[in-house]
């Protein structure tokens, strides 16, 4: 029987933690169990957590200093006790049959990795197509992702895939800690899968708020995005190169739609500051060609 742990990263989420927590208990699919770093929150988050800890013994609620969102995700891993487990965001929330469609996925096929649909929800208005998926059969990772770019998938945010701990510990994946951007690193995770397939569920949704870390715009702040992408780009390139290197033709068919990751800064930089990360953008296109052929 799968048990499935739940990891939330909690940073002053007291507005949305409690939405978060319900979605969860309300799973028709009981065993598993809930995982909480509260990374130094100094609102009442903790409150919050603690309110339902007492009347749900499946949450464990671990307290650090503020380490950031990556950091905490490394943290959380050592946690687990369930053979699968997922990523939640604590102003995210999950719909109700999510664990039992994953469960009654692996049951009929295992595999490392299931990816499963979001909802989007901006201001109460619902897109349910931005981050939707397919059902598929089990695949390869390297199969998978040019899957998802010849079908216009998003194949991105770490919420939208289930995990196998096994597979997550034995290839010792760790998040990129203090930078923006960081789940971008979630590409190389898939690549490395023997096994990935897709349910036809719309199991999370996302909420963007304008409380989001990337939702601030002072020009401070989006230099640093800037660099932070170009930096998580260049780590994960590279780690790709080698996972790739069995299947070289379906990188080259996919550069293109892994470096329209770099577009993310282009919509707030300006000016000067726009022209030269521009040059950074041209600089990586001719090295990566040049390396990896000239895409598609």
């Amino acid at each position: 029987m799968n048990k499935f742990s739940i990891i939330i990263p909690c940073y002053n989420a007291e507005k949305y933690i409690e939405r978060c927590l319900k979605s969860i208990i309300k799973q028709t699919y009981r065993n598993f169990e809930i995982i909480i770093i509260n990374d130094g929150s100094t609102d009442k988050s903790l409150d919050i957590i603690k309110k339902y800890q007492e009347r749900n013994k499946c949450i464990k609620c671990v307290n650090q200093e503020n380490m950031g969102v990556a950091a905490t995700r490394n943290n959380a891993i050592k946690y687990i006790t369930g053979n699968k487990f997922i990523f939640i965001d604590a102003d995210d929330f999950i719909n109700p049959y999510l664990l039992y469609y994953l469960n009654k996925s692996l049951v009929e096929k295992e595999c490392d990795i299931i990816r499963y649909s979001a909802n989007l929800i901006i201001a109460n208005n619902i897109d349910k197509e931005k981050y939707s998926c397919k059902e598929f059969d089990v695949m390869d990772g390297k199969d998978a992702l040019k899957f998802f770019v010849d079908n216009g998938i998003h194949y991105g945010p770490l919420w939208l895939y289930c995990y196998d701990t096994k597979f997550f510990l034995f290839n010792n994946f760790r998040f990129i800690n203090n930078k923006i951007h960081e789940d971008f690193y979630n590409i190389y995770i898939l690549s490395k899968a023997t096994s990935i397939k897709g349910i036809n569920y719309i199991g999370y949704n996302y909420v963007k708020n304008d409380e989001s870390i990337t939702s601030n715009k002072d020009k401070k702040s989006e230099l640093s995005r800037a660099k932070d992408i170009l930096y998580i780009y260049d780590y994960v390139i590279d780690k790709l190169r080698d996972s790739f290197k069995d299947k070289m033709d379906i990188f080259d068919y996919i550069i293109e739609d892994v470096r329209m990751f770099l577009n993310i800064p282009l919509k707030h930089l300006e000016g000067e500051d726009k022209k030269n990360y521009i040059k950074e953008m041209d600089i990586r296109k001719i090295r990566k060609e040049k390396d990896y052929g000239k895409g598609r």
